[in-house]
């Protein structure tokens, strides 16, 4: 195999009396860099596009009229949210958040859940500060499902810090399941 460029093709049926479709892959250095299927016909079945490692291009008469970066679409993978004192996870459902990105726009999003050593209290019980990869500036709010048929609120304050509301406060944790939002 030349590594240094080549174009591979194969024919692929799609199916008993259907038509044939050539696939054609161009590889630089070893690593696909194009692919392109085109129907029996010699069109583009897939109306003049190409993947590329970088992007996914839809072309109209030669000129591009839509890019998409795969820089526009990731995720972070998941990392520990560190409790504040006095807080633990539950039923070894470790709390953590991660970053995805989806046409550019990133959210954060949370999972886990979270109990107290001691009683909860009525008003907002501060568990966690928000993470740096996660600060937003403005408060995000949810609903918090909980050990109990009543829930709470939990939220992500433009302060940077996490907190729980419950809606009795004799629950034994709560589930951060519900909590994401956008990242500014």
């Amino acid at each position: 195999m030349n590594d240094d460029g080549f174009n591979s093709t194969s024919y692929l049926p799609t199916g008993i009396g259907s038509a044939v479709l050539e696939s054609i892959i161009s590889t630089l250095g070893g690593y696909k860099v194009a692919q392109k299927l085109i129907d029996v016909a010699g069109e583009s079945s897939l109306g003049n596009s190409i993947l590329t490692s970088k992007s996914l291009q839809f072309n109209e008469n030669g000129n591009i009229k839509l890019s998409i970066d795969a820089d526009s679409f990731y995720s972070t993978s998941w990392q520990n949210l560190i409790l504040n004192s006095g807080y633990s996870t539950a039923e070894s459902n470790t709390p953590q958040y991660r970053v995805v990105c989806v046409f550019g726009i990133r959210f954060a999003i949370f999972r886990g859940q979270v109990q107290k050593s001691t009683a909860w209290t009525a008003t907002n019980n501060a568990f966690a500060s928000v993470p740096f990869e996660v600060q937003t500036t403005k408060t995000a709010m949810a609903y918090a499902p909980t050990n109990k048929a009543s829930g709470g609120r939990v939220h992500a304050s433009s302060s940077n810090a996490m907190g729980f509301i419950p809606a009795e406060t004799s629950i034994t944790y709560f589930a951060l399941n519900q909590l994401f939002y956008v990242l500014d």
